[in-house]
């Protein structure tokens, strides 16, 4: 999370954790999990009385402030690589001159500069899997803000809108009750029928000789890049226009992506090329929410999210674009008209429970086959400011399940959508170049929007 300030305004590791300390552990119905450690097994909280009490000195350390891009690529990749231990988060703040760490655009340095903020912090935040989801982790982003009782009333707003129903007779809601028994259990056999067939004929990672090579000792693992060129009002308009969701539009865009990461792989000689039916596709991870990407009010925060696969079938003809966005439409219209999501969340909770060799071991066979994990994440849609600090953009990485080389984010906020990539370098070596494809395939689908 990266703020803007006035000269000298700069937010300190203490003023950030005195905040942290009284608007989220002030809370302790929804955010329990703060003020708690994780027993051996990772699956139990346990109240932490110093930690409830407000001594963050041991989660939230000050760091001196990164110069250049590569300085903070470093400071948030050693972050990604250092275990969490027995407390399920941690959060490094540093502060310097706007201009010295490039996590902003030219653009964004500018209009904060001309409205006289001419400092930055940077708050590099780290969270267990078992702490929360992307939903959580963003609520947690509007409670700290200065704006939290009016993004609340913005989901109470929301709620309403959702639970706005007619009244029905007793036998309408019986009918209802049957179609949604149907439902479930026609989306189960669909589901059964998907996920089969892609173990059954191929579950082999493109990418998965290229991550027995070992990486020299000193090298960087991840390769880590993030842009924001795009902003959800063009999105929402292209979408429209195609007829799809922003949600279909992004998995279509990074689907070619991966391809093409595929395609200059072997190119260069460093992977064989694929054959038969497995040509040309592309295995998905997509989390989906259970509750729509909201945080219900007084809901505490918690993993809510039912991972489930899509494979999508890339066409690299050219001009051939549009074919993927709607074979990405297709097989994400069967993932949300069937109860996927559902079910993988309870299948996950009887895995969890098992020894945690097998359930490691089941895990990566239900994801076999998959190279990228794309998570779609919304934002607050008006800026927001902690302690008078603005809060000029939110960077968030997804880590990969399991024997998956990519991480995906597509997130919005403040109007604009940031992309970011969390890969295995062996797989993705250059995350710039990776990123620009994304934005390619996009220009493309915009550019036909258009006609």
């Amino acid at each position: 999370m990266a703020l803007s300030s006035e000269p000298n305004r700069a937010m300190s590791s203490t003023e950030f954790a005195s905040t942290f300390s009284s608007r989220i552990l002030g809370q302790t119905s929804r955010f329990q999990r703060f003020a708690s450690t994780l027993d051996p097994s990772g699956s139990t909280f346990v109240t932490s009385t110093p930690l409830l009490n407000g001594d963050l000195r041991s989660v939230i350390k000050p760091s001196s402030h990164p110069s250049s891009g590569g300085e903070l690529k470093k400071i948030m990749e050693d972050m990604i690589y250092t275990p969490l231990g027995s407390i399920p988060w941690g959060a490094t703040v540093t502060s310097g001159p706007i201009t010295s760490s490039s996590v902003l655009s030219r653009s964004a340095i500018s209009s904060a500069s001309s409205s006289g903020r001419s400092d930055e912090t940077l708050v590099f935040f780290k969270a267990s899997h078992a702490l929360g989801d992307g939903v959580s982790l963003g609520a947690i982003l509007g409670e700290l803000s200065d704006e939290a009782p009016d993004l609340r009333e913005r989901v109470q707003l929301e709620m309403k809108k959702r639970r706005r129903r007619k009244k029905k007779s007793l036998l309408a809601r019986l009918v209802a009750y049957v179609k949604k028994l149907a439902w479930f259990v026609r989306g189960i056999a669909m589901i059964a029928k998907q996920q089969f067939g892609m173990l059954c004929y191929n579950n082999c990672n493109p990418f998965a000789d290229l991550l027995k090579v070992p990486i020299p000792g000193g090298e960087r693992k991840r390769s880590l890049a993030w842009v924001s060129t795009i902003t959800v009002e063009d999105a929402r308009c292209v979408s429209r226009s195609l007829g799809c969701s922003i949600n279909d539009l992004f998995v279509a865009c990074v689907s070619k992506a991966v391809d093409r990461q595929i395609l200059t792989h072997v190119a260069s000689g460093v992977m064989a090329e694929e054959g038969g039916e497995r040509k040309g596709r592309v295995r998905c991870v997509i989390p989906v929410h259970l509750y729509g990407g909201l945080l219900l009010p007084g809901q505490e925060i918690g993993n809510r999210i039912g991972a489930v696969s899509a494979e999508i079938e890339v066409d690299d003809e050219a001009g051939a674009c549009f074919n993927t966005l709607q074979e990405t439409k297709e097989k994400l219209k069967i993932i949300k008209e069937a109860p996927s999501a559902l079910v993988s969340f309870g299948l996950a909770k009887v895995v969890s429970n098992l020894p945690s060799a097998l359930a490691t071991k089941l895990l990566k066979l239900a994801m076999s086959g998959s190279c990228v994990a794309i998570s779609n994440v919304r934002g607050p849609d008006i800026p927001l400011n902690v302690n008078g600090c603005r809060v000029e953009q939110v960077v968030g990485f997804v880590p990969p399940p399991p024997s998956v080389p990519i991480g995906v984010v597509v997130m919005s906020y403040n109007g604009k959508i940031t992309i970011t990539l969390n890969g295995d370098r062996r797989a993705v070596p250059d995350g710039e170049v990776f990123l620009s494809w994304i934005l390619e395939e996009y220009g493309k689908l915009a550019l036909l929007s258009l006609k």
